[in-house]
């Protein structure tokens, strides 16, 4: 315990000298405050062209999706650092290892991004949800940082490549709306990636359980089959 203890004093001194870091890692907090506090306003401005408030579940669904997302970033541009300074070579004749040192990432962006997403979504109060249905959807989208982080670590040999792959994100993030535009059977195909499955348990909160709980179970199989993807190809980088 005194050792993780050590390695999150150490990890919270070097997003502190990083102001790309510092800015991403406040960033969540910020934009729950524009969503609470700037979208009602907006929607008054944009009323007489169109109703903002039927894009309220969509807008309320990018949080906890964006939020991991954040968190993946931060915590893979300090693995690049770690690779770059031999520091994962260093710690693997430590008794933590090498692995251990990377699962202890891993858990660092995954327990935040869910401490975030289930106390700052309701904050938000764009829309009324179950909060009990909504926790497991949590739980999934929180899953999305570990798999940032993998994939950024694995495809980056800098930060640099880190930063030019950061931008590529939204493609990443594109399929969650899809749920929200169509009733379509062919929605599913953005099934594919994780984040449709984030999206499609968003917009099922309010369904019955024989839809949710379906949706819901595929969420987690997909994002369980992109993370050990993301892991077997970052064990086959740094080995």
């Amino acid at each position: 315990m005194k050792r993780i203890a050590a390695l999150l004093k150490t990890d919270i001194k070097s997003i502190s000298r990083d102001s790309i870091l510092i800015a991403i890692t406040l960033a969540p907090i910020l934009i729950a405050l524009v969503f609470k506090f700037g979208i009602p306003p907006l929607r008054e401005l944009a009323a007489p062209y169109f109703e903002l408030r039927d894009y309220y579940p969509l807008i309320t669904a990018f949080f906890p999706v964006i939020v991991p997302s954040m968190y993946g970033f931060v915590i893979g541009f300090m693995l690049l650092d770690d690779r770059d300074e031999n520091t994962l070579t260093a710690l693997a004749v430590t008794p933590l290892g090498k692995m251990g040192y990377v699962w202890y990432k891993l858990s660092i962006p995954t327990l935040t991004s869910l401490v975030m997403v289930l106390a700052l979504t309701p904050f938000i109060g764009l829309m009324q949800f179950d909060f009990i249905r909504f926790i497991p959807v949590a739980l999934m989208t929180s899953l999305e940082a570990p798999i940032v982080t993998l994939f950024l670590s694995s495809f980056a040999s800098n930060k640099v490549e880190g930063l030019a792959l950061a931008k590529l994100d939204g493609v990443f993030f594109l399929p969650m709306c899809v749920p929200f535009f169509t009733k379509s059977p062919l929605q599913y195909i953005g099934g594919i990636m994780p984040s449709f499955w984030a999206g499609k348990s968003f917009e099922s909160l309010s369904a019955g359980w024989e839809v949710f709980l379906p949706v819901l179970l595929l969420g987690f199989a997909s994002h369980f089959l992109f993370l050990i993807l993301g892991y077997l190809k970052f064990r086959t980088r740094l080995n």
